[in-house]
């Protein structure tokens, strides 16, 4: 399992940030912080303890220290607020009875609920006015602290959102994926001891798509982190593991409705009017 540090603004207990389809961190790690995710649009897919646990917009997941995750599945229009959290910090503050799960670093449960709508845009116009207040640092302190415990107010009393159990061999076919995108299909399954033709069925039963597909997923998503305004598409595209250019439009068209010159149009559109609203 990997371990990442998190690196948090010097002075700060804690941090926050929007994040989306370019979520990176997809393999399984694992880090000494506490992380607490909530889904404003789109939907994720965890893996999670072998079990998977989707999220929709207003899905609130814990991450605590030391506890194993990865995401799997995330769609285009994916919106979520991460807040992250010093452990040593929070060990500091916590002194009830009621936020003490918050600082027990034996959890053995996965702490993922559906949050009230009204809590929801409670939570996220708070998370943005805190992230406009950049430069003034006791504010944000001072925020995020009682963000955090404000959502953990929230989450006691949300329905819980009960995880699916994953296959082993799905489970370490995907930790094998991730590892390196190139693999082939009969190598995953010679690692694995299992026959193709198995690991194949089992694999959409899961998933809900092909491996071939899963693989593709991925290599768009590496494409839309790669990209930047002064590459070209073909050589981004070639990066993230594509043969062809005619192979990532054939992708990329099928999985996000659009081309991609159409895509980085419209994402370029949408910044132009915000700042208009603005």
């Amino acid at each position: 399992m990997s371990r990442v540090k998190l690196s948090f603004p010097p002075g700060q207990s804690g941090y926050l940030f929007f994040t989306g389809w370019d979520t990176d961190l997809r393999y399984p790690h694992s880090h000494e912080d506490l992380e607490l995710n909530i889904i404003e649009s789109g939907e994720v897919v965890y893996l999670i303890d072998s079990k998977q646990y989707t999220l929709t917009a207003g899905s609130c997941l814990w991450l605590f220290p030391d506890q194993e995750h990865q995401i799997i599945q995330k769609s285009p229009e994916l919106s979520m607020l991460v807040l992250v959290f010093r452990a040593a910090s929070l060990q500091r503050m916590v002194t009830s009875e009621t936020a003490a799960p918050l600082v027990d670093r034996q959890q053995e449960h996965v702490m993922c609920r559906k949050l009230t709508t009204s809590g929801v845009k409670e939570v996220l116009r708070t998370a943005r006015r805190l992230i406009e207040h950049d430069g003034f640092l006791e504010y944000r302190e001072a925020g995020i602290t009682w963000l955090l415990f404000s959502v953990w107010e929230l989450f006691l009393e949300a329905e819980i959102i009960q995880g699916k159990a994953c296959h082993w061999a799905v489970e370490q076919a995907l930790k094998l994926i991730e590892a390196d995108l190139s693999l082939q299909i009969p190598e995953v399954c010679a690692r694995l001891n299992v026959s193709q033709g198995y690991l194949s069925s089992l694999f959409h039963q899961e998933l809900g798509m092909t491996i071939p597909q899963y693989r593709n997923r991925r290599r768009v998503e590496d494409f839309l982190m790669l990209y930047e305004p002064q590459k070209t598409i073909l050589d981004c595209a070639l990066e993230a593991g594509f043969g062809s250019y005619a192979q990532f439009y054939r992708v990329f068209s099928r999985m996000l409705g659009t081309s991609p010159q159409d895509h980085f149009r419209e994402a370029v559109d949408g910044k132009h009017d915000h700042r208009r609203d603005v």
